[in-house]
């Protein structure tokens, strides 16, 4: 797995295959667009000083790394399986 940037700020963990990698990207552009169809209304929200600071706090984190996750997308997905299963 390697580390992708994409879009304007969205950093996430991708799976080294092409296809996986392409079937992700697509997946996240299309929800973020969705949810900006869905939410304009709501992309101001205010916060106390103390909720701020944690806020910027939680997003300068850097992310975890999850063992299950890794895991899982090591695994071929639903999809994969039968596309393999019915060329064989």
């Amino acid at each position: 797995m390697k580390k992708k940037s994409i879009g304007s700020s969205v950093d996430c963990w991708l799976p080294e295959d092409g296809i996986s990698k392409e079937v992700t990207t697509t997946a996240i552009k299309r929800v973020a667009a969705r949810a900006m169809e869905n939410l304009p209304d709501r992309q101001r929200f205010s916060l106390t000083a103390k909720q701020s600071k944690a806020f910027q706090t939680a997003l300068s984190t850097p992310p975890r790394r999850c063992r299950r996750l890794v895991r899982l997308l090591k695994e071929a997905s639903v999809f994969e399986r039968a596309f393999l299963k019915g060329r064989t």
